[in-house]
């Protein structure tokens, strides 16, 4: 039994080597295309890449100067406050002690009044009783309660004498208050102005990182328009892939 068989129509050599020569190119042709994707893919990642850490950056400087400008703040909080508890710390030692001083004094004058009420009930009104032999210049107060002209005089002028040391005091004491109050007032005027030109340094720097995001944005933008110069973005159409007559899969 014989057996048929169906061959293909026959083919000349010429037909089969451009058709295995468009082949070539086609595949040649995709390939390079696929090359250029991957390639463009890997860019985009890069510039991606670099863009997040080039943001990270800044987002730690800004973070850094700003933990800067928080501790300053609370240090010049820590100096008012300290300024304002030394100011009380001194006003209160000034009043304790001049309160101490009053209390002292009034003790004094009491102890020295119940004194003389005592002592005065047992004291002569004599003066000759008080006659001292060491002269006419001294006299013996525990036998006499009583004062000469003289020395009425004498104690008159201690008591003036006293009140104008009292009066000198007081002044002194205002004076110092004085003093003090305009050293705060002064205190409070440098720390004022230390802020001012705390607040003045925060705004130039960050007048200065803006200007740095808005240079490195605009970097940005000049390497992203070179690249797209240089290595070209446009995607493969459909009438692109008709001109090989096939589609990329």
């Amino acid at each position: 039994m014989a057996w048929l068989l169906i061959s293909a129509p026959p083919q000349s050599d010429g037909e089969d080597e451009q058709a295995k020569a468009r082949r070539e190119q086609q595949e040649t042709e995709t390939r390079e295309w696929l090359s250029l994707q991957i390639s463009q893919k890997q860019t985009e990642k890069q510039r991606e890449l670099q863009r997040q850490q080039e943001e990270a950056a800044v987002e730690a400087a800004l973070q850094r100067r700003a933990g800067q400008l928080q501790q300053m703040q609370q240090l010049c909080r820590q100096a008012q406050q300290l300024a304002c508890d030394e100011a009380n710390a001194a006003l209160a030692s000034d009043t304790a002690a001049r309160l101490a001083e009053e209390r002292r004094l009034g003790q004094e004058a009491e102890r020295r009044h119940v004194e003389g009420a005592v002592r005065g009930s047992l004291l002569t009104e004599d003066p000759a009783a008080a006659t001292s032999r060491l002269g006419p210049h001294r006299v013996l107060v525990n036998k006499w309660k009583g004062f000469s002209p003289e020395q009425r005089q004498q104690q008159l002028d201690k008591l003036e004498s006293q009140i104008r040391e009292n009066k000198a005091r007081q002044e002194l004491l205002q004076k110092e208050q004085k003093e003090w109050e305009a050293h705060a007032a002064h205190v409070d005027e440098k720390t004022e102005k230390q802020f001012r030109i705390f607040l003045e340094e925060k705004r130039r720097q960050q007048a200065e990182l803006l200007a740095a995001n808005k240079r490195l944005a605009e970097q940005q933008r000049l390497r992203r328009l070179q690249e797209h110069q240089l290595y070209g973005t446009n995607q493969p159409t459909e009438d692109y892939f008709d001109g090989f007559g096939v589609y990329a899969r």
